[in-house]
Order: C-alpha cells, then sequence, then structure tokens
C-alpha cells in the first residue's frame, strides 16, 4: 500500500474513532433508558408514567453532556478494561448524582419508586459496562486480524527501540503497527541508510522526521530514548508537536527494579510511579480473607499432624518443640516467626547466623525428615493468624541475612513491600533452602518481584498446589 492509501486510510480510521465514540455514546444511552423502561414496567406493572418518561429524557441529556466531560470516551487502545471501567463508573455515578440533586431540588424524589432508582444505579452501569466490554473485544478482534490498524514509528535508538518494537508485536491487539524508527544519533541526515533495530529500519533522522511522515502515513510516534538521552525528550517533542500526529513519550526505567509501577496524575501533572504498596485497598482485604480462611482451614486437617511432629521432637532430642526466630516482616519490621525445632540446641555467636548445610551435624534426625517435607514450617500458620506473615509470599530471612544481602542487591529490600510466607514462588521453582552464592540469592529475589508484581489469589492458589507437590516429592531440602 503506497504513502497516500495509508493517508487516505489515517483519515478513515480517525472517522471511524469519531464514529464510534457516537455509537458508544448512542449505545450507553440506549441501554441505561433500556434498563430504566423494564424496571419501571415490572415496578408499575406495565404502566410508564409520563414522570417517569421526563426522567428518562433528562437522564439521556445528562449522559450527552456528563460522559464528555469526564472523558469517558477518551479511548486508548493500550487501556485495559479496569480503566475502561472505572471511567465509566465515574461518569455513572456523576450521573446519579446530578439526577438525585435535581429530584431534591424540585421535590420529585418521592415521586419514583426507590426499588427502581436502585435497581437502575446498578444494573443501568453494569449494562453500560457489558456494551463496552463487547466494543473492545470487537476492536481486538479486528485489530489482531490486521484491520483498524494505527501506523507509528519509534524516535530513538538502541535496546529501548528494539524493546517497545518487540512489545508492539507481541500485543497485536493493540492495532499498532512500528514501520520503523528515526535516529536521534543522526539528526543532520535525510537518507534512511542506518542500520535495522531489530525488524525495525531507520527511516533517516529528526531533520526529516516532517518527511517521514508523510511519507508513511503516520499518525503516532513513540518517543523512546533511554535515559542518558532525556535532555533531548523535549527537544525530539517539540519538532513532534506541530506534525499533526499524537506523539507518546515511553520512559526507559528497564535499568531499574519496580514493583506495582504506575502512572497517575495529579491535576492533570503526570507522576510516573516506580514503586508502590503492591496489595492495598480491596486486595488486601481479599488477601487477608484468603489468609485467615486457608489456615484455618490447614491448622483443622493438619493439626494431628502437627501434634505427631511434636511428640517426636520431644522423644528424640532435649530441648523446645518450637524454635522462635527474628525475622524482617512488612516493611522491614521484624517478626518472631514459629517453626518445628529440627536442629540440637545450640548457641551462636551475637549478630551471626550459621546457615543449614549439606549433611549438618546440628540437624537432628527427626529435623532432616521435617526439613526435607517442609513439615517445620508448619507453626508459620499461627503466623499467619497473628497476621504477622500469609500463606503465600517471599520466605523471611534472618535479620543478619538481610542486613548482608541488602548491602549486595539492590532490589532486595523491595521483597519486604508485602508480608512474607510460608511457601513463596521462588520455593516452588527450587529456590529454597541454603543460599552459598549470591547468585542463588540474586535469583531468589528476582522470582519474588514477580510475584510481588503478578500476585492474584489465583496465583496464590497454583503456589500453594505447586508447594504440596514439591512436599510430596523434595529430597535435597537440608
Amino acid at each position: 500500500m503506497n504513502s497516500q492509501a495509508w493517508k487516505n486510510r489515517s483519515g478513515i480510521q480517525r472517522q471511524y474513532g469519531a464514529a464510534l465514540v457516537w455509537v458508544l455514546q448512542a449505545l450507553d444511552i440506549f441501554v441505561a433508558l433500556l434498563i430504566f423502561y423494564i424496571l419501571t414496567l415490572i415496578r408499575r406493572n406495565g404502566d410508564f408514567p409520563v414522570e417517569y418518561q421526563i426522567l428518562a429524557m433528562i437522564a439521556a441529556m445528562s449522559i450527552l453532556i456528563i460522559y464528555q466531560w469526564t472523558g469517558a470516551y477518551q479511548l486508548f487502545r493500550s487501556d485495559d478494561l479496569f480503566s475502561e471501567a472505572r471511567a465509566l463508573l465515574k461518569a455513572w455515578v456523576i450521573l446519579l448524582f446530578v439526577l438525585a440533586t435535581l429530584g431534591f431540588a424540585t421535590k420529585t424524589n418521592e415521586v419514583f419508586s426507590r426499588e427502581v432508582l436502585l435497581s437502575w444505579s446498578v444494573l443501568g452501569y453494569a449494562g453500560q459496562l457489558g456494551i463496552h466490554a463487547m466494543t473492545r473485544a470487537i476492536l481486538r478482534a479486528m485489530r489482531s486480524r490486521g484491520r483498524n490498524l494505527r501506523r507509528a514509528i519509534l524516535v530513538g535508538s538502541g535496546e529501548p527501540v528494539r524493546d517497545f518494537a518487540e512489545r508492539l508485536a507481541r500485543n497485536p491487539w493493540l492495532g499498532i503497527e512500528a514501520v520503523g524508527y528515526v535516529s536521534l544519533n543522526r539528526e543532520a541526515e535525510t537518507d534512511a541508510t542506518g542500520p535495522k533495530i531489530g525488524d525495525l529500519p531507520c527511516l533517516g533522522g529528526m531533520k526529516s522526521v516532517a518527511e517521514t511522515v508523510r511519507e508513511h502515513g503516520v499518525d503516532l510516534v513513540y518517543i523512546t530514548l533511554p535515559m542518558a538521552q532525556t535532555h533531548q525528550i523535549e527537544d525530539a517533542a517539540r519538532e513532534l508537536m506541530g506534525l499533526h500526529v499524537d506523539v507518546h513519550w515511553v520512559p526507559d526505567i528497564s535499568a531499574l527494579q519496580l514493583i506495582n509501577h504506575s502512572m497517575r496524575e495529579i491535576e492533570g501533572q503526570p507522576v510516573l510511579c516506580l514503586s508502590d504498596s503492591p496489595i492495598s485497598g480491596i486486595r488486601r482485604l481479599g488477601k487477608w480473607i484468603e489468609d485467615k480462611v486457608l489456615a484455618i482451614l490447614i491448622l483443622a486437617v493438619a493439626s494431628p499432624v502437627m501434634l505427631a511432629v511434636a511428640m517426636a521432637i520431644r522423644l528424640t532430642s532435649a530441648g523446645p518443640v518450637l524454635f522462635r526466630q527474628t525475622r524482617a516482616g512488612l516493611n522491614g519490621k521484624p517478626i518472631s516467626v514459629y517453626k518445628f525445632r529440627s536442629m540440637v540446641v545450640h548457641d551462636e555467636p551475637e549478630g551471626m547466623l550459621t546457615q543449614a548445610v549439606l549433611n549438618d551435624k546440628r540437624i537432628t534426625k527427626v529435623g532432616a525428615f521435617l526439613r526435607r517435607t517442609s513439615l517445620d514450617e508448619l507453626p508459620q500458620l499461627f503466623n499467619v493468624l497473628n497476621g504477622t506473615m500469609s500463606i503465600v509470599g517471599p520466605r523471611p530471612h534472618a535479620v543478619e541475612h538481610d542486613g548482608y544481602y541488602e548491602r549486595q542487591i539492590d532490589a532486595y529490600m523491595l521483597r519486604h513491600r508485602i508480608k512474607p510466607g510460608i511457601t513463596g514462588w521462588a520455593q516452588v521453582n527450587g529456590w529454597r533452602g541454603n543460599t552459598d552464592k549470591l547468585e542463588q540469592m540474586e535469583i531468589r529475589v528476582q522470582h519474588d518481584l514477580y510475584y510481588i508484581n503478578n500476585w492474584t489469589i489465583t496465583f496464590d492458589l497454583a503456589i500453594i498446589a505447586l508447594t504440596v507437590v514439591s512436599m510430596i516429592n523434595s529430597k535435597d531440602a537440608y
């Protein structure tokens, strides 16, 4: 397809985008009024009185104004359904507030059935969200098949360009085709003889970017610069702003270890969050419920086993049944972690802790079995019940080890942003037990950070299932 055809297609796609907004708004109004109409007929025995008709017309006009004003239809291809649902909910809540205020001001609230209004406030939003989800699914299917595409160029060089181009290629449902890149390192040149970055050809330098945009029918530009070149972002943005294309900045933060990073806004000022509490709000409540329910269930099932283990420890070696150790908990605060004692009673020099090693003479015969099967960890269910630990999370390390690894591994302390767990993603992947090499701990930390960034209850349940399998098959723990 030649460049003129791409320009025509780009213009048509923009018209489609505007048409889509109107279609979505019409569907939102239709669904909201249809649900309101059905609920009224049910409540009023088939009657739809004049006052309800007036309210329906006011709601329709309010949707036209409020939804546009709140930006409910600023649909970005990279937004997920949750973001769209949140924007739609904001607009819907404002609509309900406006209608309630109007009813209060005109003293007409008592005219309408509360059952109808309450049901409509829930079902109306659910219906609109269903329409948006269906529209999104249709558009994604079209884009995955090469339709409804936008053409993009990347401005930058090296790995940031390669990485972002690969991300676009892995997500064809976005409907964004990268046609090449413009190099900041070749500002004075206008030809396209630069080296390829991955599959992307060089389309020239910034001096010829306007010509490049016109020639290739580009309507979307991504500025992908390494952190060492961030001072050039302003110049590149100024050059691109006058070309009537959408310009997005892709900050290169690949060198940083991040957890729960996101983009936010404060009075129009974009704020890039590099590290934030990964489990908060409703997610924290879900995790809390999961921990308490599972801890109670596991204790109910495992209590006979725990009693047998306690008796075996008491009969085979001198000393307490339980071993208590101070470890780092949420946000690095010290907590007391309980385990079944697996070693003979011994003293450690103050401020030092000697990790167990293969054929460690301090480990008792019962302790070797407990460590191999991870049964020594069962008393930590009480830590879960008292709120200092979770069923699943990064394993808590001794305070002495935290002090050492904090200085050796940059992202080590990020693992303390959530509660430590009895089991974790690192452990079910084989990274458990002794870590006598720094590389081993680095890999364990990477697994912990992956878990933190991808936490879901489903993920937790999968880890628990893998833990059970690991406990059955494990032969190398000590």
